[in-house]
C-alpha cells in the first residue's frame, strides 16, 4: 500500500493518457527533494524510507496531473456541493436592555463600562 491509500496504483498506468494531454508528464521525486519536504513538514523520514515516499510522492504528483488535465471550463464552481440556503432567523431584538440594572451592583461605573483595579503595569 503506498501514501495514497491504494495499493496497485502506478504512474505507469497513467503513460496511456501522455500522448492525450499534453500537460501529463510523469514526475519523478529525487530523495533529497522528500528529504526537504519532510524537513519542512518536521517530519523525520529514515532514509530506508525515502525511496517508497519519492514513490508515493510522484504518484501523487501523476494523480494531480490527471486531473488537471480534465477539461473544466463547462463546469460552474461551487460553493457547496449540496444546493441549500442557509436558514437565518429574522435579525430582531429579543431582549431589552438591561445594562443599566447590571450596572447598578457593580462597584464603580463610568458611560457604561466597568472600571476595575489595573492589574498589568
Amino acid at each position: 500500500m503506498n501514501l495514497m491509500g491504494h495499493q496497485g496504483f502506478e504512474p505507469r498506468h497513467l503513460r496511456k493518457y501522455a500522448g492525450k494531454y499534453d500537460r501529463l508528464q510523469l514526475m519523478s521525486i529525487e530523495k533529497t527533494q522528500v528529504r526537504e519536504i519532510a524537513w519542512l513538514a518536521r517530519l523525520a523520514i529514515e532514509d530506508e524510507a525515502m525511496a517508497g515516499y519519492a514513490k508515493d510522492m510522484a504518484d501523487i504528483l501523476a494523480l494531480v496531473e490527471q486531473m488537471q488535465a480534465v477539461d473544466t471550463s463547462a463546469v460552474e464552481p461551487l460553493a457547496h456541493p449540496l444546493e441549500i440556503a442557509a436558514q437565518l432567523r429574522p435579525d430582531r431584538v429579543n431582549e431589552e436592555d438591561r445594562r443599566d440594572d447590571f450596572q447598578e451592583t457593580a462597584p464603580l461605573t463610568r458611560d457604561g463600562y466597568y472600571i476595575v483595579p489595573r492589574f498589568v503595569e
